[in-house]
């Protein structure tokens, strides 16, 4: 592992100073970084908080990291065309993997990381998720008339039920619902189902929320609280979209927006729900900073420095609510003309700083 030198802010003034002598002065801090250069889509984290998993789309491989104490990358696992999106089994004991360029899910055995794959029959799966022995999956078209999201059985192989919504999906913890963010005749919705007797039921929808086309950057269920949604394009004002959009999960309802001053492109939650992070699309004056909100008043909390440019979909964190991990780019090696080389990521652990350490909203 490589730790890098950047520089912190740290504001100080010297009486003795003349009116010309700088009030900024600067202090190196190490960045705690693994350097990979990959085309990083998505983070997983196993409930021990010891084995990371990326998926790497530009080599079509996923990434195995001891996390335990220091970072170190454990095994490169070759899973088939463009891997997308992860989702872990209940026990960890499989990690799933949605392949956009194919027709299957790779089912990857985490102890002895062998490969198996589930087959669908439809091109190009977005996103999974897993409930025991169920699978969800999306198939997004260029006409959204046939999106799709379908529930399968994992066993069997079996196609069960199938809903004319698809984009990027999050199950809840506590019951067998799956939100389904869907882009559709011009407009950006969210949806949840109900997973009753092997079937899709229900079709709760949530109030348009932007304007088509929209990227579809994250979506995330946060505990105690909703589910948050993370967009780049434009609002029904034709305004950019520089927040985050919180809806409580029985309704949809609406319940915040989380003020990101730039578009949200990955979002993370502590286990208890308490704190939403967030990373933004564009840096500040000092740097790229991930943002904590809290999700009581749903005001900026802390602000953790990157050492660049952030990844859509890459932000986790630990169970225990001790670390972030992030894909991050330097942008070190952007102006050559290697492949991915604008999408050469790297993995960045940052520590939590305890609620009330710095009280930026205490006036």
């Amino acid at each position: 592992m490589k730790h890098t030198n950047l520089f912190l802010i740290i504001i100080s003034f010297f009486l003795s100073c003349s009116e010309d002598a700088p009030t900024y002065f600067y202090e190196p801090v190490n960045f705690e970084i693994l350097r990979l250069g990959s085309n990083i889509n998505d983070l997983v984290l196993t409930q021990d908080g010891n084995t990371l998993i990326a998926s790497d789309a530009g080599n079509n491989r996923i990434m195995f990291f001891d996390v335990s104490s220091d970072m170190f990358l454990t095994d490169v696992v070759v899973v088939g065309s463009k891997p997308n999106g992860l989702t872990l089994s209940t026990n960890d004991d499989y990690v799933y993997v949605s392949l956009s360029g194919s027709s299957n899910i790779a089912v990857v055995e985490i102890a002895s990381r062998y490969v198996s794959y589930l087959p669908l029959e439809e091109d190009g799966p977005m996103d999974v998720e897993v409930f025991g022995d169920l699978l969800i999956t999306t198939f997004i078209s260029d006409q959204s008339v046939y999106h799709r999201t379908k529930l399968y059985n994992i066993a069997t192989h079996e196609e069960l039920t199938s809903k004319p919504k698809a984009g990027l999906i999050v199950k809840s913890d506590v019951d067998n619902s799956v939100f389904v963010l869907d882009q559709s005749f011009e407009r950006i919705g969210l949806y949840r189902y109900d997973i009753l007797n092997n079937s899709l039921e229900g079709n709760i929808q949530s109030s348009d929320i932007a304007l088509h086309p929209a990227g579809f950057n994250d979506l995330h269920y946060v505990p105690n609280v909703g589910v948050a949604v993370a967009l780049s394009g434009q609002d029904f004002t034709g305004n950019e979209i520089k927040n985050v959009f919180l809806f409580e999960p029985d309704g949809l309802n609406l319940m915040a927006h989380l003020d990101s001053k730039s578009a949200p492109l990955a979002l993370a939650s502590m286990d208890d729900g308490t704190s939403i992070f967030v990373s933004p699309s564009k840096e500040d004056g000092a740097g790229t900073f991930i943002i904590e909100f809290d999700t009581e008043n749903y005001l900026q909390r802390n602000y953790y420095l990157a050492a660049g440019r952030l990844a859509k979909s890459a932000l986790v964190i630990d169970s225990e609510n001790q670390f972030i991990y992030c894909a991050v780019d330097d942008q070190a090696d952007n102006s050559n003309d290697e492949p991915y080389s604008n999408n050469s990521f790297d993995i960045q652990r940052i520590r939590i700083v305890p609620y009330d350490t710095y009280n930026i909203n205490d006036f």
